[in-house]
């Protein structure tokens, strides 16, 4: 606690990290253009009305919620970044499995066994 009795701010915002990774996440899992642009305009402007939120109720100073916003990018870097990974990229693919190993199962081919 402050000397004034309110909590001290701490680096970087919670808020504004939370905020920018949601909105990061609507993005990556966009299936179309128009999503992604949807994702991305909203997800945004949430982002920044609550890094504006936080300033404003003077709970954090700009560079807390710069670093909160910085936080998320570079989280979104990371996962993006493992995804490409050709290591990962079959576990990856399964999960896009579930319609097509539906329909080889209906005509009796084992998705895991080449003919």
């Amino acid at each position: 606690m402050g000397d004034d009795g309110r909590q001290r701010s701490l680096y970087p915002s919670g808020h504004t990290t939370a905020a920018a990774v949601l909105a990061v996440a609507l993005v990556v899992i966009a299936a179309t253009l128009a999503g992604r642009s949807a994702a991305l305009v909203l997800g945004g402007l949430y982002a920044v009305a609550v890094a504006g939120s936080r300033v404003y109720l003077a709970d954090h100073y700009p560079p807390d919620v710069i670093g909160g916003m910085l936080c998320a990018v570079a989280a979104a870097f990371i996962v993006t970044g493992l995804a490409a990974l050709p290591a990962l990229q079959p576990f990856l693919r399964r999960l896009d499995a579930p319609k097509a190993a539906t329909a080889e199962v209906r005509a009796g081919v084992r998705p895991d066994r080449a003919p």
